[in-house]
């Protein structure tokens, strides 16, 4: 599950200290005892139940010395180390049998952070609290009875009447999460209730609507069922419950200590409890799970992959997520701790990380990471593991490009990114032949598209010879055309040829911005209309600094002044320029959308005018090709990064005033306490400055406030735009086709609406806070097709 809406990283402190390799200063006492911990969590399993035993020794001996800081300790342990959660369950319970009383302590200290981590919409950590509370059961800290109330809190908070299906499903998913773990217990020692709880579960799972769930299938088609992952997870929990709650996997180091628990007092924790929804509130996504291996696909002669219904295979998955998780900023490692993970040999290890790895990559709406990072993880498995990962990785790729046809082509952008790389990491050697049969298909067709973006992200990566050189002869058809700059105006009998040379000649001579202002608005141009004039100095600027991109952005910034005057705030100059652009690099994607980019960070252009130019009738034929969706995106992130950033730095100055506030009636207050006449005049001096002072940093908090209406105001505006032309060209194309009698569901069609739902994937934190306001001017507004009003719906079930 995507337990979270990647969340800004906090108790920062905390998840730093949690780096394995820290130093100890055994002076201090957090130091020791982290040592100590430390020293249990690294120990194999058979030195580990007595460094357990051990420290829980040490840990009750030393109380007035440990206790204080491992209430804090421990929950910290149990949120950033959740791969030792049966280590700390069995601490916990073994320091409980001797000190009933701190084991009390502990539950609360636990809750209370609970409480924080659901306040604060950590759910990660907060789902690990939960499952601790579980293993705290089998290691006889917690009763059975008030686990179950515990449970059925969770049940209650989960069917509260007026809130959001994703607020209610995560915590299905929490309670049904911790069933692996303490489900033999509550069956053993109440089962009744137990089978109460499920079938609230069952009645709830059967009636939950997934609108949503067409918009985040990978694949429409696939051997394997692409499942929503609460319908995955119950059917595998059923499962676990046919077998009478038995698992295979799960490390129980409690059950060593059984003899020492078995007569532990138990505590009674309070109910579960949760704070209110609220409408600003955000919860987990719901996600699909991904499959693409079965049985079949791994060697005979291994071990056996898990069915997609046992609650083996979704724990071994949420171990391998856990280590990609931790190793997050050090993929040789990472790499490294996949291939030695601890059940490696009981299931086949390759497939299950790669299949993990590639679910990430492909998430909808958008992976937990950046992409390359799994690109780059995917290459040092194969470094570490070179006799057998590369050809697991060519399997997965087969499968991919196999099951084209049925995919989402947000993933097939996902798809094209990656194996771009891969190959320019492997040479590009591929056996490419075997995929001609997507050379004799349309054009919009996932394979063709697939292979033709390919080849244009391999040229970015090396050179056009070279990959001309790898491919077969009848690749070369497919192959984008050589990067290379048009310069049109160069033929003499072109009208424009004898402004352009006018205007290369002035340039040449590096004339001053305001003698080219001047020229340019003079009479020696004055036989031209403005548009012609404005595209030719673009053509003529962009083809002179032709040799690098650095030369490119100086001459923009040289000239930025006279461009700024020509263009003014004009959308039809902005177009213009932009028409310029891409007359001189059309050849040449990746240059178009960098100076496309820079132009809008210079605001020459702005993210509006690259929108209406994209869905203009002379970009129509670049529909079908990648790179025109990258810059669409690329213009509607300059805006809402612009509004976060503003935002951040907002928060960052309301906090630094409200300090020095704090401050400042703080000084007032100690000086009315104790007066002193001979510093009366100093203080008056003081409370000037700080007025001075304090007005000042209002007025960059009020300004502040206004640029962040303004963006907000603007960004709003800008995806109505787009959604808009989105439903315009859809609906325009279903009337033509229903006018003429054919079926619109064609190629075109489907690609489309694959690019128009794959924008409100792309921009869903932007889409849900200005939701009210779509609905309202657009989707409710107009009479729009039902078919492309699906889409719509679909995504608006994603945050309901």
């Amino acid at each position: 599950m995507a337990t979270s809406r990647k969340r800004a990283i906090e108790d920062n402190d905390e998840e730093l200290f949690f780096k394995r390799s820290r130093l100890l200063d055994t002076n201090n006492v957090e130091s020791r005892l982290r040592g100590l911990i430390a020293t249990v969590c690294g120990a194999h399993t058979s030195s580990l139940e007595s460094n357990l035993e051990r420290l829980a020794h040490i840990l009750t001996v030393e109380q007035d010395v440990f206790n204080e800081r491992l209430l804090t300790l421990l929950p910290q342990c149990v949120c950033f180390l959740p791969d030792k959660m049966t280590v700390f369950s069995t601490l916990l319970g073994l320091l409980n049998k001797m000190n009933f009383s701190f084991g009390g302590e502990m539950l609360e200290k636990v809750l209370e952070k609970l409480e924080l981590k659901l306040e604060s919409d950590n759910y990660d950590h907060a789902l690990r609290l939960i499952v601790f509370l579980a293993n705290v059961v089998n290691s006889r800290v917690i009763s059975v009875s008030s686990f179950i109330r515990f449970l059925e809190g969770i049940m209650e908070t989960a069917l509260e009447e007026g809130i959001p299906q994703v607020r209610s499903d995560w915590f299905i998913y929490a309670l049904l999460r911790c069933l692996p773990y303490v489900g033999r217990e509550l069956y053993e020692n109440d089962k009744d209730a137990l089978d109460n709880i499920l079938m609230q579960v069952a009645e709830y799972i059967a009636k939950r609507k997934k609108d949503y769930l067409k918009l985040l299938q990978v694949w429409s088609a696939s051997p394997h069922e692409q499942e929503e992952y609460l319908d995955c997870l119950w059917a595998q929990i059923s499962k676990l419950r046919e077998d009478e709650w038995k698992e295979k996997h799960i490390l129980h180091y409690y059950v060593a200590f059984d003899g020492t628990l078995a007569d532990a007092q138990q505590h009674n924790i309070r109910s579960f409890s949760a704070p209110h929804h609220s409408p600003g509130k955000a919860y987990p996504l719901p996600t699909v799970v991904f499959r693409l291996f079965d049985y079949a696909d791994c060697p005979e002669e291994g071990p056996l992959l898990p069915g997609a219904h046992s609650i083996e295979r979704f724990l071994i998955e949420e171990d391998i997520r856990w280590i990609i998780e931790q190793n997050i900023w050090n993929r040789r490692e990472c790499a490294m701790e996949l291939l030695d993970y601890q059940k490696r040999h009981a299931v086949p290890i390759n497939y299950m990380a790669l299949e993990v790895i590639f679910s990430q990559l492909f998430r909808l709406p958008e992976p937990p990471t950046k992409p390359i990072f799994y690109g780059s993880l995917l290459i040092e498995l194969c470094k570490v593991h070179p006799s057998s990962m590369p050809q697991v990785i060519a399997q997965a790729a087969e499968l991919f490009y196999q099951r084209l046809d049925s995919m989402h082509f947000s993933a097939v952008d996902q798809l094209v990114d990656w194996f771009s790389y891969h190959m320019a990491n492997f040479e590009y050697r591929w056996s490419w032949a075997e995929w001609d049969d997507c050379l004799e298909l349309d054009d919009l067709s996932p394979k063709h598209f697939f292979m033709r973006e390919v080849l244009e992200k391999c040229v970015r990566l090396s050179y056009h010879q070279r990959i001309k050189h790898c491919l077969p002869e009848s690749f070369h058809r497919v192959m984008p055309p050589v990067p290379s700059i048009c310069c049109e105006f160069e033929n003499e009998e072109e009208p424009v040829s004898v402004l352009a040379m006018l205007l290369s000649d002035l340039i040449k001579n590096k004339i001053t911005p305001e003698e080219l202002t001047e020229t340019v608005t003079g009479r020696e141009v004055e036989d031209y209309s403005e548009d012609v004039v404005l595209s030719t100095l673009v053509a003529v600027l962009l083809s002179l600094s032709k040799k690098t991109i650095s030369y490119t952005f100086a001459a923009l910034t040289r000239y930025l002044k006279t461009l700024k005057q020509l263009v003014g705030s004009s959308e039809e100059s902005q177009m213009t320029v932009l028409k310029g652009l891409y007359s001189v690099w059309k050849h040449n994607h990746q240059m178009m959308c960098v100076i496309a980019n820079k132009m809008v960070t210079m605001t020459i252009v702005d993210s509006s005018a690259i929108v209406a130019w994209i869905f203009s009738d002379e970009m129509k034929f670049e529909f079908e090709r990648l790179w025109t969706w990258e810059l669409l995106g690329d213009a509607v992130e300059h805006v809402s990064g612009h509004l976060r950033r503003c935002r951040i730095k907002l928060e960052e100055v309301r906090k630094r005033n409200n300090a020095k506030r704090e401050e400042v009636i703080k000084r007032g207050a100690e000086s009315k306490v104790s007066p002193s006449p001979e510093n009366s005049d100093a203080d008056k001096d003081s409370s000037d400055d700080s007025k001075d002072e304090d007005e000042m940093n209002q007025e960059d908090e009020n300004s502040l406030e206004i640029e962040i209406d303004d963006l907000r105001e603007y960004l709003e505006n800008l995806l109505l735009d787009i959604l808009h032309k989105f439903t315009v060209k859809l609906t325009e194309y279903i009337v033509v086709c229903d006018s003429k009698g054919k079926d619109f569901n064609t190629s075109w069609y489907k690609y489309f609406t694959d690019r128009f739902r794959g924008f409100f994937l792309k921009n869903w934190r932007e889409m849900f806070e200005f939701s009210e306001t779509i609905e309202k001017k657009l989707f409710k507004a107009q009479a729009i097709d039902a078919q492309v009003m699906e889409s719509y719906t679909m995504f608006v079930s994603l945050g309901s």
